[in-house]
């Protein structure tokens, strides 16, 4: 459900897991359930029940032994603390989710940091180690056959080099990860990529097409339940508005 852009439909779902786990006493089947239930909570923009829900699953995975799991709430958790705006705390947790899970090997894992990694280095405008994660990320996620975190990461390498002053370019490989994401009925990366044709075309000054693909990309949000996404999106369509003399 999740995948499909169903946010509140999974997060119902895993509090019934939660349910479920607790009379059976399966722990394991609990902390998927917090970890699952803080990610759900964190799109829905519940940040403190997001943050208690991954502190008890890590607690949890370590206390069963699940190094997967608490390889994997150290990335939810680093990815929450971005969310919240303490980037140094942010960093220290991704960092250390990449770490773990190379020594583990856990491949999909490392792509994932690799990526929140890259998303950190650009909210700070540091758009050369953004593209350098963002490539590592693509190519992790094409060894480990995901193709939908291929999709995210080519979607953030067309943003980055859009704002390093190649629209056109830009636009063009986020088009192409547009193309594909619906070919596959990737919800999230289509949303994203079409966000950044937005602003490609808003940079190139064709503000209508602009305007079309940033109100295509909200209403993809919001019928995913992403307030943080959402919001992002709104700034990119009051810079269209504004330029085309809207009130």
């Amino acid at each position: 459900q999740r995948a499909l852009g169903h946010i509140p439909e999974a997060q119902r779902a895993y509090e019934r897991s939660l349910e479920l786990a607790g009379p059976l006493g399966d722990r394991r089947a609990a902390a998927v359930a917090l970890m699952n239930l803080g990610r759900t909570s964190a799109f829905l923009g519940d940040f403190r029940r997001s943050l208690d829900c991954l502190t008890r699953a890590r607690e949890m995975f370590q206390m069963t032994g699940d190094a997967q799991g608490g390889i994997l709430s150290l990335g939810n958790l680093g990815t929450l603390h971005f969310y919240l705006g303490d980037f140094r705390a942010a960093r220290a947790l991704l960092e250390d989710y990449r770490e773990s899970a190379e020594r583990k090997g856990f491949r999909r894992a490392i792509a994932d940091a690799d990526h929140c990694l890259g998303i950190l280095e650009h909210e700070l405008d540091h758009d050369d180690d953004a593209l350098k994660r963002f490539e590592a990320s693509r190519d992790e996620f094409e060894r480990a056959g995901d193709e939908e975190g291929v999709l995210q990461s080519r979607v953030q390498i067309s943003r980055v080099i859009g704002r390093r002053g190649d629209p056109a370019r830009a636009l063009e490989l986020a088009r192409q990860a547009s193309e594909r994401a619906e070919e596959v009925g990737a919800s999230e990366p289509l949303a994203e990529s079409l966000r950044v044709r937005a602003e490609a075309r808003r940079d190139l000054g064709q503000l209508e097409e602009a305007q079309h693909a940033a109100e295509r990309a909200l209403a993809l949000f919001e019928q995913q339940s992403q307030p943080y996404a959402e919001g992002v999106c709104c700034r990119t369509l009051a810079k269209i508005y504004r330029d085309r003399g809207f009130e």
